[in-house]
């Protein structure tokens, strides 16, 4: 009996360091193809953090700052099997890679759009995303239409702006 006892405490313990967090918190400059290849440990993480290290200060009345940074998210972002929270910070998308669709466990995902964001584009990657819950707008410099058609074209997401 005490065998058995020992083996289940072990199996607990061991379930519940499988299932541990880890975040991924890296320079818009050094992700980049590739990067899962020199950094192997990377691929565990479950939330990523990919930032522009410029701040960007947004200037009033919804304008695009003059300093925008597009980011284009390398298509290797598929081996990140186990991330659940995507969050591009300070940076802008013209368009998302459909790799994303690859993240079996993605739930949300930040990112800025402006004025160069293709919407549809990103309305037809996001679709695919099938566990995908919440999209947070850091920013979006569109017109109201193309914020109210992301919106409707993605009736089971969450879609919401944190300015």
């Amino acid at each position: 009996m005490k065998k058995l006892s020992v083996l289940v405490i072990f199996v607990i313990l061991f379930c519940t360091s499988c299932n541990k967090s880890m975040v991924l918190d890296i320079s818009v400059n050094n992700f980049k193809d590739g990067y899962e290849k020199t950094n192997p440990g990377s691929l565990d993480a479950t939330t990523m953090l990919i930032r522009n290290e410029k701040t960007t200060v947004y200037p009033p009345f919804n304008k695009m700052p003059p300093d925008a940074t597009y980011y284009m998210v390398p298509s290797s972002i598929k081996f990140y099997k186990k991330v659940e929270n995507l969050h591009l910070i300070g940076l802008f998308v013209k368009q998302l890679p459909l790799e994303l669709k690859e993240l079996p466990n993605l739930e949300n995902i930040s990112f800025s759009i402006g004025n160069a964001s293709s919407i549809p584009e990103i309305i037809e990657v996001l679709r695919s995303c099938k566990r995908l819950k919440a999209i947070f707008l850091m920013a979006a410099i569109v017109s109201d239409a193309q914020l109210n058609n992301l919106k409707k074209s993605l009736p089971k997401i969450d879609v919401s702006i944190h300015p």
